[in-house]
């Protein structure tokens, strides 16, 4: 493992590795899934859940198509150190039981028809299943048809492949390169036995079988798309020119993501001839800039360790920048200056050309019906192995994280005590002591709709002295929403 040791203030980590998207199927985005799930050391399907609700501590993954990323923040070193053993030991974990597998693609399926109720999502999508040039877009979330078809052995090939220790770096603050060290290889000592075994019981090459998707003529439309493919350095120059082109060009559309050969795509979408267009787009001029990871929805402090990342990987691929010293870690802004600018037509060739494709229906996947034992009493509930381990749960605070779309539902909700629109629900309780709502929220039933694959997601927030209880993405959400409020109901004294 590489650690890369940056200085400033917060306790935070993040890891990033390589985790090329090999298909349509989203082989890398149930990984990711997965790696937070569960894991040989930390067993329990719902440590996650309990962690970001009633901790103070950050944890969240992102998935392209060609890398991953998983960060934490905690308040403390001792707390940071544990989540990274955590989420290592997810990251080390190639072995899974197909029930676990099976339930995540059910949330997944859940996730890709909550995005496919946006327009942009679906032509998207069109465009990317229907392009069959070997640049063309795997798509990492995958779709539903080909997710469908994922097994316990194709998750045990990629991590395998791409999941490898030598492959990971990881970039901390607050904490020491040793500290990490010490983790890590408790972590590979406890794991060793395991792997050990499963590498003496697998009869079959350990190699990942790429999903194919087969598109015939009447399942797609007349809509052309013309698509040259350019290297990402060149992605920041092109975005930045975009408006102006496209008041020309209006049918002229970028890809906002690289593919997993880390390129991305310039594309003309028209039923007619795109000469005039090809001559245009072949005398622009663009320039080679460094591109630096930014992920939105991570923590600023996370963003600050990513940057760096731009000096210990991208460098040596983009050569945009002038090698740095060892253990550097601050921009040379003199560096910016040595920048290539090309035109166009030294950097693409003949635009490949492809057509819309029809989509498969978001079909769910069917899953075992939810358990719903009683609880025991608030002073016996069972918490999770890692939550038990956390120096300050004594002074738990349910998490204040609220969608929008809840935000939204609120509003409708009014005075009621509970509410459902669509696929949406939640929950008001007001009178239930803080301590017993943080016991249930650290129970394992508590979280059995998500755990089981019966709705995309789900969280408690606390907001003006009452608890909000709320699931997204539900096919299925009176009965959930009545099986959370028979929970708390026989909990609540």
């Amino acid at each position: 493992m590489n650690i890369h040791i940056v200085k400033q203030p917060e306790f935070a980590a993040v890891f990033t590795l390589p985790s090329p998207a090999m298909d349509h199927s989203g082989i890398g985005h149930l990984v990711e899934h997965l790696v937070f799930r569960t894991s040989t050391l930390f067993p329990e399907r719902h440590n996650l859940f309990a962690l970001t609700s009633i901790t103070r501590c950050k944890m969240n993954a992102s998935t392209t198509g060609d890398k991953s990323y998983y960060f934490v923040q905690a308040n403390t070193a001792e707390d940071l150190l544990l989540l990274i053993e955590y989420l290592y030991a997810g990251l080390m974990t190639h072995t899974y039981a197909a029930c676990d597998i099976e339930q995540e693609k059910s949330v997944i399926q859940h996730e890709l028809a909550f995005y496919a109720k946006h327009p942009a999502y679906q032509r998207q999508s069109q465009i990317w299943r229907g392009d069959q040039h070997p640049d063309a877009y795997q798509h990492w979330g995958g779709f539903p048809d080909m997710l469908a078809q994922i097994t316990a052995h194709d998750v045990y090939t990629y991590k395998s492949q791409y999941y490898q220790d030598s492959a990971l770096t990881i970039i901390a603050s607050g904490i020491t390169e040793a500290d990490i060290y010490h983790v890590s290889r408790r972590v590979r000592n406890k794991l060793s036995v395991q792997n050990e075994q499963v590498l003496k019981s697998i009869k079959r090459p350990i190699i990942y079988q790429i999903k194919s998707v087969n598109i015939v003529e009447n399942e797609t439309t007349t809509s052309k798309i013309f698509s040259w493919w350019l290297p990402a350095q060149y992605q920041k120059s092109v975005q930045a020119q975009l408006p102006i082109w496209q008041t020309q060009w209006p049918e002229l559309y970028i890809e906002e993501e690289l593919n997993h050969r880390g390129m991305f795509a310039i594309r003309y979408l028209c039923e007619a001839s795109i000469q005039s267009f090809t001559t245009w787009v072949r005398q622009q001029v663009v320039t080679a800039e460094p591109q630096l990871t930014t992920i939105e929805q991570f923590p600023e402090c996370i963003q600050t360790l990513l940057a760096h990342e731009l000096l210990n990987n991208d460098i040596a691929v983009y050569g945009a920048l002038q090698s740095a010293a060892p253990n550097s870690h601050q921009l040379d802004h003199q560096d910016l200056a040595n920048i290539i600018t090309s035109s166009i037509s030294q950097l693409i060739g003949e635009p490949n050309i492809s057509y819309l494709a029809k989509l498969p229906d978001h079909m769910v996947l069917k899953t075992a019906p939810i358990d719903s034992p009683k609880l025991p009493t608030a002073t016996h509930f069972e918490s999770p192995t890692i939550i038990k381990r956390f120096t300050d749960t004594v002074n738990c605070i349910l998490g204040s994280y609220q969608p929008r779309t809840i935000a939204l539902l609120l509003e409708d909700m009014g005075d009621d005590a509970f509410y459902i629109k669509k696929d949406m629900w939640v929950i008001k309780e007001s009178d239930i002591p803080p301590e017993t709502m943080t016991a249930i929220c650290q129970s394992a039933a508590f979280w059995a709709p998500r755990v089981q694959g019966q709705l995309y997601t789900m969280g408690v927030f606390e907001k003006g002295g009452l608890f909000y209880i709320w699931g997204v993405g539900d096919n299925n959400p009176a009965d959930n929403m009545a099986y959370m409020l028979g929970l708390i109901r026989s909990n609540r004294h």
